[in-house]
């Protein structure tokens, strides 16, 4: 393997020589969203927006950064020129760009928790209401279930059976998440990875369900 990263592909131009493409797969202006524009607010644009020449420059990714650097007032933004491509190659390497390598949410509590322990306020994607939630997942302890002599955990309860009512897409969509969910975490089982479905839903930058 070799390093391609090419320095001379560097520049700064005018933010509105850039234009966003039309494949881009994620959504616009989301809460996730709001996070990378309140990154770069505070913490500044640290990384270029890697785009393609093709009739002037066309965004491969960063779409995100390059909208919020818009919405705060940039005029002008860091750029990485990949030079001209096909169809297929420009969309094939947006793809690669998003693949991303989800937190462990048990390390990301400890790291978090330890943050908030050494340096007091932080300056962070996450709001007080998801620290704090962080912060009691760091303070579990497993020694709070109950063992038998062998020192083993005691069984869990008896499953229960969820039936809810879904469409044939709306299964398809579920059925993809729950086995991705267990290639990624050992071959778990269905009901465990919904958990951690849900689980992830409800410690992200979602509305929480009323308590």
């Amino acid at each position: 393997m070799q390093i391609t990263f090419n320095p001379d592909k560097l520049s700064i131009v005018g933010i509105d020589e850039v234009r966003p493409n039309t494949w881009n797969p994620k959504g616009k202006k989301t809460q996730d969203y709001e996070k990378v524009k309140d990154g770069i607010r505070i913490k500044g644009l640290h990384l270029p927006i890697v785009v393609r020449n093709n009739d002037g420059f066309e965004i491969i990714d960063g779409e995100q950064r390059w909208t919020a650097c818009k919405d705060l007032g940039f005029e002008r933004i860091p750029i990485y020129d990949e030079g001209e491509m096909t169809e297929q190659e420009a969309r094939e390497m947006t793809l690669w760009y998003q693949t991303q390598v989800p937190f462990d949410e048990i390390a990301l509590a400890g790291l978090l928790a330890g943050m908030h322990e050494d340096f007091g306020d932080l300056e962070i994607p996450f709001t007080p209401k998801e620290l704090e939630k962080y912060k009691q997942l760091a303070q579990f302890s497993w020694e709070n279930f109950d063992t038998g002599e062998s020192g083993e955990m005691a069984p869990r309860p008896k499953p229960e059976v969820l039936m809810i009512k879904v469409t044939e897409e709306q299964h398809g969509i579920i059925t993809m998440a729950i086995k991705q969910v267990q290639e990624e975490n050992g071959e778990c089982s269905e009901g465990r990875a919904l958990e951690l479905i849900c689980g992830d839903y409800l410690s992200g930058p979602h509305q929480q369900p009323p308590e």
